[in-house]
């Protein structure tokens, strides 16, 4: 995915990061901002696994070539109606860019006989007039480079259905995939924008991602099509639930604070030995040692039992060995 990365935010690319296995850690392949990464203070670390984007870009790709698939003419429509806007917006800003700078030009123009007269009046030494000349120069080549370019890309967009009809050849290459290779990434995809992390309470954090593809850019597929998709039949009531084996020694402890959950208890205290007495069993060491030990992961399933309740760890006293726990403000309206 080198390259294909970017924030948005800052506009930079996104930079892989890999470490290796040590003796106390596992090796991560994470991306990450460019701009954060240099530790300047242009930006935030939009930070983002490398495994999760390969997964997400995958059942993108699955999900628009499905919907292509199935519904050949209202996709040439959804991209010829989508793509339309996307060209309005981007011609309009290049329009912008490019005023900006046919003005700056017109201002070096300006620079550069005022800097020969002076060289001519005796105002201006030489060695300093050919440096200040090259630098107005080479920023004129510059900008006329970029106008040329921008200009371009007003003057030569393409017609949309024939932007829609190339990707549907694409698709139509690849049938019945399980893996995103290399080869595909780079035909499916034009560039991926890794939006900031915003936090949602109760321990969790969402991220956006826009996936533009080549030829179409940003699709967005109707709703109803999303909704009927298998991947998506999850029941919204285990949305927020998190994994506890059947087996497990803290289902008693779930069960009493289900119990005291629907008796309207919002919030509780409880010691060990009565977290003991309800599970029968002792605790281990580290729940006596680590504050950590009570809250949500995906490998406590103490802590699982509880949040899966409907329930918050407020505070955990560990020289009391206390827990006190209050009702979520998400299940305190239901």
């Amino acid at each position: 995915m080198t390259g294909l990365l970017f924030c948005s935010d800052c506009g930079a690319r996104l930079y892989y990061e890999y470490r290796e296995r040590t003796a106390t850690t596992i090796p991560r392949r994470n991306y990450l901002c460019s701009s954060y990464r240099k530790h300047t203070t242009e930006c935030t670390i939009h930070f983002m696994s490398s495994d999760v984007a390969e997964e997400l870009i995958l059942d993108a790709v699955r999900k628009v070539s499905g919907y292509v698939k199935a519904n050949e003419a209202e996709f040439v429509r959804l991209v010829t109606e989508t793509s339309s806007a996307q060209h309005e917006q981007m011609t309009k800003a290049n329009r912008m860019r490019l005023s900006e700078s046919q003005k700056r030009i017109a201002e070096l123009d300006r620079l550069i006989r005022q800097i020969y007269e002076d060289k001519v009046n005796g105002g201006l030494s030489d060695k300093r007039f050919e440096k200040l000349s090259a630098e107005y120069e080479g920023e004129q080549e510059e900008l006329e480079q970029s106008i040329e370019a921008l200009q371009a890309e007003i003057d030569n967009f393409d017609e949309q259905s024939a932007r829609a009809d190339k990707f549907l050849q694409l698709t139509k290459r690849y049938i019945n995939f399980t893996e995103l290779t290399t080869p595909m990434l780079y035909e499916f995809i034009e560039k991926v924008v890794v939006h900031e992390r915003v936090k949602e309470g109760r321990y969790t954090k969402s991220q956006k991602i826009d996936i533009h593809f080549n030829f179409v850019g940003l699709v967005e597929l109707p709703e109803a099509y999303l909704a009927n998709d298998e991947d998506n039949e999850i029941s919204k009531a285990d949305l927020w639930k998190r994994y506890v084996p059947k087996g497990s020694a803290f289902v008693p402890l779930g069960q009493y604070l289900d119990q005291q959950s629907g008796q309207g208890t919002s919030s509780l205290q409880l010691t060990f030995s009565e977290i003991e007495a309800i599970l029968g069993r002792p605790l281990s060491k580290s729940a006596y040692k680590y504050p950590a030990y009570w809250y949500p992961s995906k490998n406590r399933p103490a802590s699982n039992v509880i949040f899966n309740a409907g329930y918050d760890v407020e505070r955990v006293d560990l020289k009391a060995g206390t827990l006190l726990l209050k009702k979520s403000d998400a299940q305190q309206g239901q």
